[in-house]
C-alpha cells in the first residue's frame, strides 16, 4: 500500500498529500465497473507498472479523462495501489470539479506536492499537456500538446524515479470537439485559463468508444538529482519521454480495429 496512506495522529491537520478519504475512494472505485464495461476498458502490458515504489505515470489528456479513473481502479485491483493525480491548475480553480478531484486523491499540480507524493512512495499520474491538450479539437486528436512543459521531467530527475508512459487509445474519440476550446476561450474572453469548448457526444454522454491504455517500458532519468536544475538535461528527458509516448500512440492506433 502506498506510504501516503498512513494514519495521522488525532488532531493533526491533514497535509495536502494526506487529505484523502481512502475508504470513500475504494467505495467509488467499486462503482467504476460499469464505466469499464461501457468503454470495454483494458490495459496492455500492465505488468510494466511497478508493483511497489514511486513512479510517474505520464498520460495523454482527453476531453473527458475517464481513463485515469479506470486505470486507477484497475491498479487498485491488480497492484493494490491507489495512484494519486496531479491536476492542472485550471481545474483546481473550478470549485465543484476541484472538490471532486480532491476527494479522489488528486492534488494541485505543484512541484512540491508531486515531490512529496513520490517521496512517500506513491504512483503519481501526470498529464503534461494539461488543459490545452484536454480541450483540443477533434482535428488534433492524439496530438501531444506539451509545448515547453518540463515539470514532470524535472520532478522525475529530482526524485530519481522512473517515468512510465501510458497512452490511452479511444480517449480522444469520446466526443466530437469542434474547436480548440482553450485557445478560443482566450480569444473570445481574453482570459488565458478559461476554455470554451464546443463538443457533442450522445447528448451529454460520451460515445461508447473502446478505451485501451497501452503501457510503455519504464524510463529512468539516467541523470543525477542535481541535473533537475539543468534546463538542457530536463528538456532532453522530456523529449525522450514524448518520443516514447508518440510511439505508443502510433502503435495503439495501428492495432485498433474499430472505434467500438
Amino acid at each position: 500500500m502506498d506510504h501516503a496512506h498512513r494514519s495521522r495522529t488525532a488532531g493533526e491537520p491533514a497535509a495536502p498529500t494526506d487529505a484523502v478519504d481512502i475508504a470513500a475512494i475504494r467505495k467509488a472505485l467499486k462503482h467504476a465497473g460499469w464505466l469499464a464495461r461501457y468503454f470495454r476498458f483494458q490495459i496492455k502490458d500492465a505488468g510494466r507498472i511497478p508493483a511497489s515504489g514511486p513512479a510517474l505515470l505520464v498520460l495523454n489528456h482527453g476531453f473527458l479523462p475517464v481513463d485515469a479513473v479506470l486505470l486507477g481502479a484497475a491498479l487498485h485491483d491488480s497492484h493494490r495501489r491507489l495512484p494519486r493525480a496531479l491536476m492542472d491548475r485550471l481545474f483546481s480553480r473550478m470549485p465543484v470539479l476541484r472538490e471532486t478531484l480532491l476527494a479522489f486523491g488528486a492534488v494541485e499540480g505543484r512541484p512540491d506536492l508531486g515531490e512529496a507524493l513520490l517521496r512517500q512512495g506513491n504512483l503519481v499520474m501526470v498529464f503534461p499537456g494539461g488543459a490545452k491538450e484536454a480541450f483540443k479539437s477533434t482535428a488534433r486528436r492524439y496530438r501531444l500538446m506539451w509545448d515547453d512543459r518540463v515539470g514532470f521531467a524535472r520532478l522525475a530527475i529530482r526524485c530519481g524515479v522512473p517515468v512510465v508512459p501510458v497512452a490511452c487509445i479511444g480517449i480522444d474519440d469520446l466526443y466530437l470537439v469542434f474547436n480548440d476550446g482553450y485557445e478560443d476561450g482566450r480569444r473570445l474572453f481574453g482570459i488565458k485559463s478559461l476554455p470554451f469548448p464546443l463538443a457533442m457526444g450522445l447528448g451529454p454522454l460520451p460515445f461508447p468508444v473502446r478505451l485501451t491504455s497501452w503501457v510503455g517500458e519504464p524510463i529512468l532519468p539516467g541523470a543525477p538529482p542535481e541535473a533537475a536544475d539543468d534546463p538542457e538535461a530536463v528538456a532532453a528527458f522530456r523529449d525522450l519521454v514524448r518520443n516514447h509516448m508518440e510511439a505508443l500512440i502510433e502503435g495503439g492506433l495501428r492495432e485498433r480495429r474499430s472505434l467500438l
